[in-house]
């Protein structure tokens, strides 16, 4: 299906691939640590990446609006702390 094609395409144009493993105990904060890694992935690193983000995954209806921010403004409100931007 789409996560498949999704992945195809990551492949073609040599991007790397990021998907939550969402556990047990999963909560936003755990949520919020993964978006980290993932904005150091693209934004520090500079790597070509794509985040697969299925509904199986939004184990809190929370993850939807930090995802609605991330996608509206590319930004995720008090993501970092203020020592932590270096």
């Amino acid at each position: 299906g789409r996560q498949s094609l999704s992945r195809i395409a990551n492949f073609v144009c040599e991007y790397n691939s990021f998907q939550i493993e969402v556990k047990k105990n999963y909560k936003v904060t755990d949520f919020r640590e993964d978006l980290k890694q993932l904005y150091e992935h693209t934004g520090v690193l500079i790597r070509g990446t794509t985040f697969l983000f299925t509904d199986a995954q939004a184990a809190e209806e929370s993850f939807l609006e930090v995802l609605s921010n991330m996608l509206s403004s590319g930004e995720i409100s008090n993501l970092y702390k203020p020592d932590e931007f270096e």
